[in-house]
């Protein structure tokens, strides 16, 4: 009886521990968004850096850290971003297309077709068009 009573209560423990991270991770979220919005993308990105430090596994949170690093122009990056948050979600339409827009800036339209097509595959009706338009 007592085993169980304490193999309970850690269970309890773990998932307040588990929620109060998951929460403290959103707060960082929302703070990255703000300071995004606002222009400050230095404190953006140490912002959304902490949500990921808390949850890894947040596909969320690898977009949004590649908008900052495609907004500080570090392209590169913000690949490899947005597809560490396809590998998480395979069919988050927003990052296949910021691939698309990012591969097409550094001048791989095949690459950025594929990423169109994808996206166009996932239902996004202006990705159709623009691979439509640009693609073929």
């Amino acid at each position: 009886m007592r085993l169980l009573l304490l193999t309970f209560l850690s269970f309890f423990s773990l998932q307040m521990l588990f929620s109060q991270n998951i929460t403290i991770a959103e707060n960082h979220n929302d703070k990255a968004m703000d300071e995004l919005m606002l222009g400050n993308n230095k404190t953006a990105l140490y912002e959304i850096n902490q949500a990921l430090k808390i949850n890894p596994k947040n596909a969320n949170y690898y977009y949004i850290r590649g908008m900052i690093l495609q907004k500080m122009n570090d392209l590169n990056k913000a690949l490899i971003d947005y597809k560490k948050t396809l590998s998480l979600n395979s069919k988050h339409i927003d990052a296949t297309i910021k691939c698309a827009i990012v591969y097409a800036k550094l001048d791989n339209k095949t690459k950025s077709c594929e990423y169109f097509k994808k996206a166009c595959d996932l239902g996004d009706s202006k990705a159709c068009e623009g691979y439509y338009k640009f693609c073929n």
